[in-house]
């Protein structure tokens, strides 16, 4: 705002400043009621800046719990993953057990025939 005071010229200040009056008490008195209309305007632009804020923070908030389920949907398939391997790592060792046994009977059997055999070829 340009008050200059007193002068009938213009001067290049009064054509560029936002406001020209004609004496500083007139700049004195014009000056509040900006101010009181640049007060209201940013307390305005914080409202909208704070509203736009709190819904980014729910858009983000929600974006956030979704990907939370997913990976406690992940997570539970992960578990049913793994007890589905542990089980079929004790079915794979309950094979292994049983052909172990099945091989030891054999050799058994074998052994328990040959000696059958010697036997009964010594008292024929």
């Amino acid at each position: 705002m340009v008050a200059v005071g007193h002068t009938s010229d213009r001067s290049l200040a009064d054509e560029c400043a936002y406001a020209s009056v004609p004496t500083p008490t007139a700049a004195a008195e014009r000056l509040p009621a900006i101010v009181a209309d640049a007060d209201g305007a940013l307390v305005a632009e914080a409202a909208g800046v704070a509203g736009a804020a709190r819904s980014t923070q729910a858009v983000a908030g929600s974006a956030l719990e979704a990907e939370a389920r997913a990976i406690d949907a992940t997570l539970a398939q992960l578990g049913e993953a793994e007890a589905a391997r542990s089980e079929a790592d004790a079915a794979v060792m309950g094979a292994r057990r049983a052909r172990q046994v099945a091989l030891a009977v054999g050799v058994v059997a074998l052994v328990l025939s040959v000696v059958l055999a010697l036997v009964w070829m010594k008292g024929a």
